[in-house]
């Protein structure tokens, strides 16, 4: 008995906790673009929390930049966690956060930090577009890189 208590306690603690609390929206990204500090990207974007007018996300991604063999510059290749928040009601949506840059270029290994300031279409269960700006707030290395504007598009499900 006082299992089933315990365990009826904890379904009802973690409950809220898993997301989607009052919004049937869509939980999963898969969108890719171009720019974000790179050339290319392609990302992968859950919504941990959903409320009312906001809705918490966490993604993780991949972009880079290439290289060119004949001049002997390498590949760069990017790691791109983001924490962030979307604003809105409907299927236009605010998006602000910060977005970790995890990059290997060559031997070199450097991290940038970014801010994320942009503007999505969202439907529930359909299609992304997304436009931002995505300035450089921390760096730890100097590169030839600055593409601090990106455009985006995906599905949702």
């Amino acid at each position: 008995m006082k299992t089933t208590i315990i365990w009826m306690l904890l379904l009802v603690a973690i409950g809220p906790l898993n997301g989607q609390s009052d919004t049937a929206g869509a939980k999963h990204t898969v969108y890719g673009g171009f720019a974000r500090q790179g050339i290319l990207y392609v990302k992968y974007e859950r919504s941990v929390f959903d409320k009312n007018w906001g809705r918490t996300i966490a993604n993780i991604g991949y972009g880079g930049v290439p290289g060119e063999h004949e001049y002997g510059t390498p590949r760069t290749n990017k790691i791109m966690p983001q924490i962030g928040q979307l604003i809105g009601r409907k299927n236009i949506l605010v998006e602000l956060g910060v977005e970790a840059s995890i990059n290997f270029f060559g031997k070199i290994s450097y991290t940038d930090i970014n801010g994320v300031l942009g503007i999505r279409y969202q439907s529930n269960e359909g299609i992304l577009f997304q436009l931002g700006y995505n300035p450089k707030l921390y760096y730890t290395y100097e590169n030839d890189i600055d593409l601090p504007f990106y455009l985006g598009m995906g599905m949702t499900f």
